[in-house]
């Protein structure tokens, strides 16, 4: 295993070794893809397009209408939700038709072909930190992940999008906070790639931010890993990371400032989060979503938000919600503390046959607690990045213990989640091959 110290990088296997490894991570790519087109078929043919804003809002676009109408009716201008997938299911919406069972069939292949390509960043990842076998491990334990196939199949949201970009995001954090020139031909040439990677970081990061703003909340992690790991070259680290930043914000800014011209306000990428805090701090709050208090859901509220436009709705939920947690803080901390239990060990919820619920949620918290230990052996280990593994389980999670979770928003954590569990099984697996005699 690789230590601390020891970075392994593609580079330093050969030329032949090299090739062979890119053509099984390939082949593992197009085996994926091909897996989840084959279970993808059946079930095309019976989906349809919920009445969610994912949806409308795409329709909308398509339509001539703008970045608009999130419930489906015509309210206006929105930022409910960040645009990158909907630019993306807009464009699909215009070619196949908004709606259709081909725009459908279209709208999940390329979940299918996201949810493969996370993949490489997969197999890139574990390779840092854990060495070729781990990482080709890996990238098989996602080419059948069961949770990947479902939510590829299942769901025409971001997640598959955003858990592509975010693992990309995660492995290009871990590139630029270990880069060495050891394993290269040249200093040249380390500092040209090396700004390469700076460059790619700066973009994917900024590509995230417009999927999935929830994924910001890893990034200001990322950014003091990278100091810490490269403190002995700080000012260059400093440059390098400015010329990132200034990526990152041009990429950004376009989105931020459609958002204040049309609302006269700043708004960070997504602006429903008061909305979000309000449902799941409510005088009900169970730490569950509380669907009937949604404008979607709810008459009464879709009036509100009619009556007074979407920033204004959004501030006086948010209001709302700041009152009832100062009013019974004791009330927030328990509900937020059942909000953790049900991130790590799923949601609950009602179902025909219990066994298949309790037979699903222990799967779900089976495979948290196998990510968890593997991210405490990691650390114990003081294996490459470590860390940073440890700062992703600890930060990304957080916006949902205040306000619900969902099964589908640990999604984007997922791949690192199955790169510690190979990891610890591979581990328990080379120790009892170790106590055998020879």
């Amino acid at each position: 295993m690789a230590s601390s110290t020891t970075i392994p990088r593609i580079s330093a296997e050969s030329s032949s070794a090299w090739r062979d490894t890119r053509r099984k991570l390939l082949w593992i790519v197009l085996i994926a893809f091909l897996l989840r087109i084959a279970v993808l078929m059946p079930r095309v043919r019976h989906f349809h397009y919920e009445n969610d804003e994912s949806t409308n809002i795409s329709a909308s676009l398509a339509s001539g209408e703008g970045f608009a109408n999130p419930f489906g009716i015509k309210t206006g201008p929105t930022s409910w939700l960040p645009p990158m997938y909907q630019w993306i299911m807009a464009g699909v919406f215009e070619i196949f038709g908004a709606k259709t069972k081909a725009s459908a069939a279209v709208v999940l292949a390329l979940n299918c072909l996201f949810d493969s390509i996370t993949i490489i960043p997969i197999f890139f990842a574990a390779y840092r930190t854990f060495g070729r076998k781990i990482a080709l491990w890996s990238a098989w334990a996602w080419a059948l992940f069961p949770y990947a196939i479902y939510w590829a199949i299942h769901t025409n949201w971001d997640t598959c999008l955003s858990t592509m970009v975010m693992t990309f995001a995660f492995w290009l954090t871990m590139e630029v906070g270990n880069a060495s020139v050891e394993f290269r031909v040249s200093q040249k040439r380390a500092n040209v790639g090396h700004w390469k990677t700076w460059i790619w970081f700066g973009v994917v990061w900024g590509i995230s931010a417009l999927s999935n703003t929830a994924t910001l909340s890893f990034l200001p992690f990322a950014a003091i890993w990278i100091l810490w790991r490269r403190r002995d070259e700080f000012s260059q680290t400093i440059a390098r990371g400015a010329v990132a930043a200034v990526i990152f914000v041009a990429i950004i800014t376009p989105w931020l400032v459609r958002d204040y011209v049309v609302f006269h306000k700043f708004i960070p990428i997504r602006g429903n989060f008061g909305l979000e805090l309000y449902i799941g701090n409510s005088p009900g709050a169970n730490g569950t979503w509380q669907w009937w208090l949604h404008p979607s859901q709810n008459v009464l509220e879709m009036k509100r938000y009619i009556e007074l436009g979407e920033p204004a709705y959004v501030a006086e939920k948010a209001a709302e919600a700041k009152a009832l947690i100062r009013q019974d803080p004791v009330r927030f901390a328990k509900v937020s503390a059942t909000r953790f239990v049900y991130y790590w060990a799923g949601v609950p919820r009602a179902e025909k046959y219990q066994i298949v619920e309790g037979l699903r949620q222990s799967l779900f918290l089976g495979f948290s607690v196998l990510a968890i230990w593997g991210a405490i052996r990691a650390w114990r280990q003081r294996e490459c990045g470590y860390a940073l593994y440890a700062l992703l389980l600890l930060s990304f999670p957080t916006i949902y213990y205040f306000v619900f979770p969902h099964a589908r928003y640990r999604h984007p954590i997922d791949p690192e989640l199955v790169i510690l569990s190979v990891y610890l099984i591979a581990e328990a697996l080379r120790k009892d091959t170790s106590v055998i005699p020879a």
